[in-house]
Formats: C-alpha cells, sequence, structure tokens
C-alpha cells in the first residue's frame, strides 16, 4: 500500500479531488458566493440567514470546504463582503447574516468600518436593523406598501426582578460572653 493513499485531508480542500486549497483562495471563493447568497436572501422583505447556514451554504456551493471552526474564517468571509458593499456604495448584505438569536455577533462592527470607515457602531443590532432595511428596499420585491421598517432581530431577555431574599434571622447574643448562642438559644461558653 502506498503512503499516499493514507494522506489526511489537508485542512481546506476542494472536495472534487481532496485537494488542498489556499486559505486565502478559498476566503475569495467564500466571499463571492456569500455575496449572492446574501442578495437572494435580501430579495425577500423581512428574511435573514445565520452564520452557520451561510457557512455551509458557501462551502457546498464553491466546493470548497474547511475543517476550520465557523468562528475562524466566517467573519473574514463577511469583512470581504463588506468591503465589496462598500466599493459598490450598496447597503451592508453582511447585516442579514446573524446568530442563530438573530442577535449580531461580534464581528458584524468591524464589517461595518471595512465598509464605511469611523469607528463600529455603538448598537450592532440597531444598526444592522437600519442596514438590513436598506439591502430589502434595494433588492426584495416583496416589500410592504408602507416601504418596510427596522426591525431589530436579537432575541432581549429582560429578567423579572427578583423579591429580595429575607435576612436571615438573628440569633441572640450572650450578655455574659459577647457570643452568638447556637440554634438551641442557651451560650456554650457560659451555661
Amino acid at each position: 500500500m502506498r503512503d499516499d493513499e493514507h494522506m489526511a485531508t489537508p485542512g481546506t480542500y476542494r472536495v472534487s479531488d481532496n485537494r488542498a486549497v489556499e486559505f486565502d483562495d478559498a476566503l475569495y471563493e467564500w466571499a463571492k458566493s456569500a455575496r449572492l447568497l446574501l442578495i437572494e436572501v435580501a430579495s425577500t422583505y423581512n428574511s435573514h440567514i445565520t452564520y452557520g447556514v451561510l457557512a455551509e451554504q458557501v462551502q457546498a456551493e464553491t466546493g470548497i470546504r474547511t475543517r476550520s471552526l465557523i468562528t475562524h474564517w466566517i467573519g473574514s468571509v463577511l469583512g470581504l463582503v463588506a468591503e465589496v458593499c462598500g466599493t459598490k456604495g450598496e447597503p451592508l448584505l453582511t447585516s442579514l447574516c446573524t446568530q442563530k438569536s438573530g442577535a449580531m455577533g461580534m464581528g458584524y462592527g468591524i464589517g461595518v468600518t471595512y465598509a464605511r470607515g469611523g469607528n463600529p457602531p455603538d448598537n450592532p443590532d440597531a444598526h444592522a436593523a437600519a442596514e438590513r432595511l436598506a439591502c430589502y428596499r434595494e433588492f426584495a420585491s416583496d416589500m410592504p406598501s408602507d416601504g418596510g421598517a427596522e426591525r431589530i432581530l436579537g432575541i432581549t431577555r429582560v429578567k423579572a426582578p427578583r423579591a429580595p431574599k429575607p435576612a436571615p434571622p438573628q440569633r441572640p447574643i450572650c450578655p455574659r460572653c459577647f457570643l452568638q448562642t447556637p440554634a438551641s438559644g442557651r451560650c456554650d461558653q457560659c451555661d
């Protein structure tokens, strides 16, 4: 048996022949695919896509896969998409890609700086809501007659206030030695 028959699958590879693909080349191909997929998502009012679904779709469409965790590369792909949006004067298609909860990921603000310059937004979810609406207005064919509305997708949970815990009962203090008495109420030192 030849040694090359047992070669491990490279970290980033073309599915058709299992050959290694340079990571930067893969990012470029995934970004081209992601942009087209995000335009498709933007064509339906109020739609969005999760990072995981987008990652799976760009790998399937390009035929290039990676064994790296999604958190190690999807931000770079979306950063490239954001740069293209900025160059073309388009709304940020990256605003359509969210966490499972609907909230924006930590890297969204970085993509905003790639496309628009300046600092990341103070409130990424609100910023993305405005950008998503702009995407729908640009690409969607099913916009409501009122022009649509910004919609923050992230689930925010507000905890109900809890009643304060009652103070623990105070045990009496021994008048002779000034130590707190045990639960029996009798001082172990003096009685």
